[in-house]
């Protein structure tokens, strides 16, 4: 027998409401309504949250309802009569109305008792709006609902779908560490790669974060630089493009330009003539950047000196 939670449930809630829909809905808007509502609500989104159980269980109910034919229509007499008794209610003093609804009251909580036979055999069932509801809900509970069965199974394949899809972009955005490629000038026959060796690279782009660096082995004057954080990588490609390296991002994280340098919320800039650096000048640059990096290792190594030297000698006896 169908739950008298379930009937109390139902006869007190505006299905159509619940849904979002027209009484006069078709079954296919009834079901595309479902599937909207069902979603947010179901219980494997939803693992610790009752009332979003409570919620997707009672749209399961309206779903089942409404798309029976026979559940339907005693749905919709019973609701009609309830709202024709609510008219006749308003028209009645206040005194006889609280004496009515404490009549029905008692009488609602009869009918629903399992010890009273002779009252059930008293009430016509076809006369009884609530009686045909109760009777409809009982059946499509011993029959189950295969079209209830088949949006629910529906339902639990776009959610696989949607965790597996993202549990792969998770894994895709963990893997995929922001890198860029790095070009420099090295001039015809100059096996030395115009100086630029792996510790001059890391002295260069390891101050904006922890870098890997990999120099191609057989094309000259160019190297690749993965980086472990999408924001310093994006601050080491500003910094440095365009100073004494050509850089051009390989695989940009959407919060960064994409390959071409250039923001895809920004304008496209202004097509200029890039004049390429001299033999000379590219020279200097590189020497500039040895000097620094020199200069910041003495600096380093007087910090270190004086630290040592404040520290109190250890007299051994």
């Amino acid at each position: 027998m169908a739950k008298p939670a379930d009937i109390e449930s139902l006869r007190d809630t505006d299905l159509y409401g619940l849904l979002e829909i027209q009484d006069d809905a078709i079954p296919e808007a009834i079901k595309k309504a479902y599937r909207k509502k069902a979603l947010k609500f179901h219980p494997d989104k939803n693992p610790n949250n009752p009332k979003a159980a409570e919620m997707f269980h009672l749209l399961t109910k309206a779903l089942e309802v409404l798309s029976d034919v026979a559940a339907r229509g005693a749905y919709d007499r019973f609701q009609k009569a309830k709202k024709a008794a609510e008219e006749r209610n308003r028209h009645l003093d206040s005194k006889r109305r609280k004496m009515k609804e404490e009549l029905e009251a008692r009488e609602t909580n009869f009918a629903f008792s399992k010890k009273n036979t002779t009252f059930k055999a008293q009430v016509a069932p076809d006369l009884n709006p609530l009686s045909q509801l109760q009777r409809e809900i009982e059946r499509l509970r011993k029959e189950g609902s295969r079209m209830v069965e088949v949006e629910q199974e529906r339902m639990r394949e776009e959610l696989r779908k949607a965790d597996t899809q993202s549990r792969t972009a998770d894994s895709s955005n963990q893997s995929s560490s922001p890198r860029f490629k790095v070009r420099w000038h090295v001039d015809k026959g100059d096996s030395y790669n115009s100086g630029v060796t792996e510790a001059f690279l890391r002295d260069v782009f390891g101050r904006y974060d922890n870098v890997t660096i990999i120099i191609s082995p057989k094309k000259l004057g160019s190297a690749i630089i993965e980086f472990g954080n999408v924001l310093r990588a994006e601050k080491a490609f500003m910094a440095e493009n365009g100073k004494m390296f050509e850089l051009t991002w390989l695989n940009a994280p959407s919060t960064v330009w994409p390959s071409s340098g250039s923001s895809p919320s920004s304008p496209a800039p202004a097509t200029t003539t890039k004049v390429p650096l001299t033999h000379e000048e590219y020279e200097a640059r590189v020497l500039e950047r040895m000097k620094e990096a020199a200069a910041r290792k003495r600096k380093a190594a007087e910090v270190a000196a004086a630290e040592n030297a404040s520290q109190p000698d250890i007299i051994v006896l």
